[in-house]
């Protein structure tokens, strides 16, 4: 089957990512996610086919179109598996930590490690058209998933605060977050592991003075 050029768009995609539903634990479809992740980090966004993904998957071709009707239809699914993936294992992660401010921390620190893992980067550098207004517009979908589970968290610490506040404050910190992600170094985070510094900016952020 000859290569074609991705007709996926900005909006298409952004549309497609917060209406996605999540997966069932099983069948089919997490394999061809997984697979369309690998050949995403790898490919970029148009140097693969249908075939191909269903060969990587390990699955039949007219299995492949059962699950999706086309390449843009399976961009749009595997990325927001990632997203959703990534949140999902944060969220599991730092459930057990009391102290708000070493939570955010920590889910900060949690999600830059599991964006540098991703396909993500890769694709930055080779649709960043594409992937950059995806990951930093207000209405992207992973501010707008990301914004909420924080603003959550940040609405611990003072019950009366307006919703808006908690918001504004989520997004400050997910934009740092994303900014260092981006970035080989930074005094906030050490390779030791120790945090203090940016757990000290995270309470900040928040209005908590340090112990």
């Amino acid at each position: 089957m000859a290569r074609t050029a991705t007709a996926i768009t900005r909006d298409g995609l952004i549309e497609s990512l917060l209406n996605y539903q999540p997966l069932p634990p099983s069948g089919s479809e997490p394999k061809l996610l997984d697979a369309a992740l690998e050949l995403l980090e790898d490919e970029g966004l148009r140097n693969w086919t249908m075939d191909e993904l269903a060969s990587k998957a390990k699955v039949g071709r007219t299995t492949a179109y059962r699950h999706f009707a086309s390449r843009d239809e399976v961009i749009t699914a595997a990325l927001a598996y990632a997203i959703q993936q990534m949140l999902s294992r944060i969220s599991f992660e730092v459930a057990n930590i009391t102290d708000i401010t070493e939570r955010i921390t920590t889910a900060m620190v949690l999600g830059i490690l599991e964006f540098r893992s991703s396909a993500l980067p890769a694709l930055m550098m080779s649709a960043p058209d594409l992937m950059v207004p995806l990951l930093a517009a207000s209405s992207g979908p992973l501010l707008v998933a990301a914004r909420a589970q924080l603003a959550s968290m940040a609405a611990g610490i003072n019950g009366d605060r307006e919703p808006e506040i908690d918001l504004a404050i989520a997004e400050t910190l997910l934009r740092l977050a994303i900014s260092l992600a981006q970035i080989p170094e930074s005094v906030l985070l050490s390779p030791t592991g120790n945090h203090s510094l940016l757990r000290t900016v995270v309470g900040a952020v928040l209005g908590i003075h340090p112990r």
